[in-house]
């Protein structure tokens, strides 16, 4: 069986997937889905194994079902102007590119939004 990536949740599906699929019991899931989801998106928690505020049981099977994986810089490119140029793989080994121009009082950032699709 292939791990679910939290990435891939919103807050309500997770919800839905302790319920469901952790089987916790409905009147937990709000709160540990919000645990989770601090968790990961304000204290930028990386590894569900360092995730103590969960019971045991409950980490190992989350890490037994989602991955915390994302999308990693495989190549960067600065250009004498400052111009910065990415290459993401993806999750799926596919790649994109994506561009920050720099300019006087902001920056640009272009992101190819299909994989193939180059700038």
């Amino acid at each position: 069986m292939s791990l679910k990536n939290f990435f891939d949740f919103n807050l309500q599906t997770l919800k839905q997937f302790l319920s469901t699929d952790l089987k916790i019991e409905e009147k937990k899931t709000s709160m540990r889905a919000k645990q989770l989801w601090q968790a990961v998106y304000k204290k930028g928690l990386d590894e569900l194994n360092h995730l103590t505020t969960l019971p045991i049981e409950l980490r190992n099977e989350l890490i037994s079902k989602i991955t915390l994986k994302k999308p990693k810089i495989a190549d960067k490119q600065t250009s004498k102007d400052g111009t910065i140029k990415w290459l993401i793989e993806l999750l799926d080994g596919n790649k994109v590119e994506c561009v920050f121009i720099p300019e006087k009082t902001r920056g640009t950032l272009c992101i190819s939004s299909q994989v193939g699709c180059t700038l």
